[in-house]
Formats: structure tokens, C-alpha cells, sequence
């Protein structure tokens, strides 16, 4: 498909490029990012119970440099399998 952007009236010009041009690669590139942070790795807990199984994401705990702890904290309390996936 072509076309002649001089077959387009003055005054549609700039709609006619923010819509067709513009608009969709702005789209495309946020919808982008999004995606990326959406599947972005994130260090998980996974806790077995009797009935459920649970996975928390440790992001926050890892920012924040309080991982350690957390691990040092569950260790006291229940049986800890470390498994290591990288």
C-alpha cells in the first residue's frame, strides 16, 4: 500500500502523521516495556503446607538487602530447602 502525502489536505497532515506514525510506535514501545517488566526474574519462596503451596516473590526483600534475615528468621521456625535455580 503507498500513498501521496501531498493528497492529504494541509490541515490533516499533522493527525493524519501523529495517528498513522506517531501514535502506534508510542504504543508499541510502552506496551514493550510493560512486558518486560511483567516477566522480569524475581527471586521466589515457595512454602509447602498440608493443603496449599504457596510462591512469594522476595523482590522487596532483596532490595531492601533483608534477605538473609528472612532466611535466617524461617530457619528457626521450619525446614529449609534451599534449591537454586540459575
Amino acid at each position: 500500500m503507498t500513498f501521496d502525502i501531498h493528497s492529504i489536505p494541509t490541515s490533516h497532515v499533522r493527525t493524519y502523521i501523529a495517528f498513522r506514525l506517531i501514535i502506534p510506535w508510542l504504543l508499541f514501545i510502552g506496551g514493550s516495556i510493560w512486558i518486560y517488566i511483567a516477566t522480569k526474574h524475581s527471586p521466589v519462596i515457595t512454602i509447602n503446607t498440608n493443603h496449599k503451596k504457596y510462591k512469594v516473590a522476595l523482590k522487596e526483600f532483596k532490595d531492601n538487602e533483608t534477605l538473609n534475615d528472612l532466611i535466617d528468621f524461617l530457619a528457626e521456625r521450619v525446614d529449609l530447602k534451599r534449591e537454586y535455580n540459575d
